[in-house]
């Protein structure tokens, strides 16, 4: 089966296309990637091409509209042209199945779908469901879920949002990470040397889009809470990147914090396994989530994590079992499980760091994930052909 992945979304996918399955399938990668953000499509690229199936073809469809929703519905032929380099890439790859990793990238594909025949699957994530709430958006979600044949949901709190909101019921299709990789290491003080950090730091470290439903503000503000509680220690590494990057320095420095929080941008896929390594905690002060990627790595690698109960998360960390679960969701109530964190025995850290790293062995590995999302989308196409257009 010759199958197309389609979507905006960059790390996400890549971390599902490093796990595909090598002659089973023909797969190809069709990034879309606004023209201004060319360079740095690129450059993220070059820095996970060993991740990516060697066989595997790669087309990015350059949009001249400011981003994959091709929004400039003010000009029409910005609108056109990037509709017709889409029907192009499709009409050149004649898929038999297309698998769009964020909801509201679909509907070209849906468009396109009459004329070239294929099974269309499309995978709901947070920010496509958490953050788009306008009328336009709900109106696009019910046509897309209606008219999808498969429609699959990262998380269990996004499949019963969908299903209230436009009637059809998606498929759980959890997030998963490749636990083969996101281990735990031997060598902490060797890493904390490497990063040039004090062994008596107490070094937190979150990893997010630094975009506003991230709540990384809230993480900034818990260290000048522990500050104010003595816990002079502690540091705040931050991985990401994002339209909120200038606010939260500026925040940072405001709070009198700027020497204990450190913001390293995007970082190798080799980089973020140690930085989960050498930090005593994880934390995920998100505001809004589905399941994120960044959680399970954390826990696959046994660290710690103190995360916002939204989305799924709860669902996934058990408070004192494998985590520490903060509601409601606040810079004091963050501050307050720090703390305890960092007060406890570490024989009983230790113990939940092993608590959290089972628990996505057995319950979030990405490769059995991806092996049954193949299987369903497999299934579908036969009975697609079988049965006509709409068979799950």
């Amino acid at each position: 089966m010759k199958i197309a992945l389609l979507g905006s979304q960059f790390f996400n996918v890549v971390n599902y296309l490093s796990v595909l399955p090598q002659g089973e399938h023909e797969f190809t990668w069709v990034p879309l990637v606004a023209l201004r953000n060319r360079g740095l499509f690129e450059a993220r690229l070059t820095r996970v091409r060993e991740l990516l199936p060697r066989k595997m073809r790669i087309y990015p469809i350059f949009l001249e509209s400011p981003n994959s929703a091709l929004r400039n519905l003010l000009n029409p032929r910005i609108l056109l042209t990037d509709f017709c380099r889409i029907a192009r890439t499709v009409s050149e790859l004649a898929p038999d199945a297309v698998v769009v990793f964020y909801l509201l990238d679909s509907y070209p594909a849906l468009v396109l779908r009459p004329v070239f025949g294929y099974l269309l699957c499309v995978v709901a994530t947070g920010g496509d469901v958490n953050l788009r709430q306008g009328w336009g958006h709900r109106l696009l979600r019910r046509l897309i879920c209606w008219r999808a044949d498969v429609v699959l949901a990262v998380s269990d709190d996004l499949r019963v949002k969908i299903s209230r909101e436009t009637g059809r019921e998606p498929i759980l299709m959890p997030t998963g990470i490749d636990t083969s990789f996101f281990r735990k290491l031997q060598s902490r003080d060797g890493l904390r040397r490497k990063w040039c950090l004090n062994d008596k730091d107490l070094i937190i470290l979150t990893v997010a889009n630094l975009e506003k439903h991230k709540g990384v503000d809230l993480a900034i503000q818990s260290i000048r809470i522990l500050k104010n509680w003595g816990i002079q220690n502690a540091k705040l590494m931050v991985v990401g990147l994002g339209s909120e990057s200038t606010r939260l320095r500026d925040l940072a420095t405001e709070l009198d914090v700027e020497k204990s929080v450190h913001f390293l941008g995007e970082v190798g896929r080799g980089d973020l396994l140690e930085l989960y390594n050498l930090a005593d905690l994880f934390v995920l002060s998100s505001y809004s989530e589905g399941l994120p990627f960044s959680l399970l790595e954390a826990m696959g690698c046994g660290t710690v994590c103190v995360a916002s109960a939204v989305g799924d998360i709860p669902t996934v960390v058990q408070e004192g079992h494998n985590g520490f679960i903060v509601k409601p969701v606040s810079p004091l109530n963050f501050a307050v499980k720090l703390r305890r964190a960092f007060t406890m025995d570490q024989s009983d850290l230790a113990s939940i760091g092993r608590n959290a790293r089972q628990t996505v062995v057995e319950k979030f590995d990405l490769a059995r994930i991806v092996e049954s999302l193949l299987d369903t989308v497999f299934i579908s196409a036969i009975r697609k052909r079988e049965h006509g257009p709409r068979s799950i």
